[in-house]
């Protein structure tokens, strides 16, 4: 992981793919609690701001989704094709992510 330059807006850090060196903005979405099956991916999934929203839907963020009450914690990556298989945003008092949930899309971080 890097850090973000002070020019760098719309998202929480960088994450460097080892083996292309290839850089992907993340949008970090940290739970205290635990993962034990896969729609706890989508539990409180919520975003502050619009720009997570839009950044996301047009494939410039993706999600690593923590689950901090793990050990070692749990971290799923998600990106923009989740939505392409069903899954859709819900205005509540935030932004949240709703719908079919094709969990073979999501990967896991080991």
């Amino acid at each position: 992981f890097l850090s973000k330059a002070p020019k760098d807006v719309g998202f929480d850090l960088w994450m460097k793919d080892t083996r292309s060196g290839k850089k992907t903005r993340i949008e970090l979405k940290a739970s205290a609690g635990t993962y034990t099956r896969d729609c706890d991916i989508f539990q409180k999934l919520y975003f502050s701001a619009r720009n997570e929203v839009d950044n996301f839907k047009k494939g410039r963020t993706k999600i690593m989704r923590l689950f901090l009450g793990n050990r070692p914690p749990k971290i799923f990556l998600l990106d923009k094709n989740i939505l392409s298989r069903g899954a859709h945003f819900e205005e509540e008092f935030r932004m949240s992510l709703k719908g079919k949930k094709d969990y073979d899309s999501i990967e896991e971080i080991k």
